[in-house]
């Protein structure tokens, strides 16, 4: 397990999270898929996650959806901003591969 602190730059994700605010992010390896399906059941929809985008970089958003395989394996993931006007839609953003997750975020300060 990893911890890794961030600084929410924008204002895609207010009023959840302010530009400025702080989140502790939990997170494993980049290669999630190393550590299986304990990990991605932590997973669910409305929770909010970092990735490494490969257009936009490292962002924060929220699950809106969850593609499984028939183990019941995540293989994408879909994401949104909590402010539509001021983020990246999610047919922009496309799918997210599961090894793209930087973690998911368990505690934040707003300014």
């Amino acid at each position: 397990m990893r911890l890794r602190i961030l600084k929410v730059t924008g204002n895609s994700m207010h009023p959840t999270l302010e530009s400025g605010a702080f989140v502790l992010v939990m997170g494993f390896a980049i290669n999630a898929k190393r550590f299986g399906i304990h990990w991605q059941q932590s997973l669910k929809v409305g929770d909010i996650v970092a990735v490494h985008h490969s257009r936009y970089g490292d962002i924060i958003k929220r699950i809106c959806q969850i593609e499984y395989d028939d183990k019941r394996t995540i293989t994408g993931l879909y994401l949104v901003g909590d402010n539509p006007s001021q983020s990246v839609s999610t047919e922009q953003m496309g799918r997210v591969e599961v090894e793209q997750v930087i973690g998911k975020v368990v505690w934040w300060v707003n300014g």
